[in-house]
């Protein structure tokens, strides 16, 4: 099975300010989460494998979530 030919365009201006940087890493970890779960789809397990290694990986990206508490 062939992979789609996708393209991400992300696009940075350095934050001047906390909550720009609050954005700026929501933006991220949602780019990161669809490509995340594009490339998971496209591996060779069980769907139930899928998950249990698509919440591994989001728990880890997710555990530094205490940044934006400052």
């Amino acid at each position: 099975m062939g992979r789609k030919n996708c393209k991400y365009d992300i696009n940075l201006s350095m934050p001047t300010s906390d909550e720009e940087l609050k954005n700026l890493r929501k933006k991220i970890l949602k780019a990161l989460e669809k490509l995340m779960k594009e490339q998971i789809r496209s591996l060779a397990m069980s769907d139930k494998e899928k998950k249990s290694y698509y919440d591994d990986i989001m728990k880890n990206i997710l555990s530094f979530k205490e940044l934006d508490q400052k």
